[in-house]
C-alpha cells in the first residue's frame, strides 16, 4: 500500500471558533457547500454567469439648501 493512501485528500481553512466540535464545523462547512452549489447552479440557469451585480450608472447628487 502506498503511503498517505488512507489519509483524507480534502481540506478547509476555517476562522470558526476552537470551542466549536468537529461534528459542528462539518455542518457548517456542508451547509455552506450546499449554498455555494444551489448558487452556481442557479446562476447558470438563469443566465447570469456573467452577472456583476450593481451595473448601474452612477452619479452625484447634490442639494443646495437656499
Amino acid at each position: 500500500m502506498a503511503r498517505g493512501k488512507d489519509k483524507p485528500t480534502k481540506f478547509t481553512l476555517t476562522t470558526l471558533p476552537r470551542r466549536m466540535s468537529k461534528k459542528q464545523i462539518v455542518r457548517i462547512i456542508q451547509e455552506r457547500w450546499r449554498t455555494e452549489r444551489a448558487y452556481e447552479e442557479l446562476k447558470g440557469e438563469l443566465g447570469l454567469a456573467h452577472f456583476e451585480g450593481r451595473s448601474f450608472p452612477v452619479g452625484i447628487i447634490t442639494s443646495r439648501s437656499s
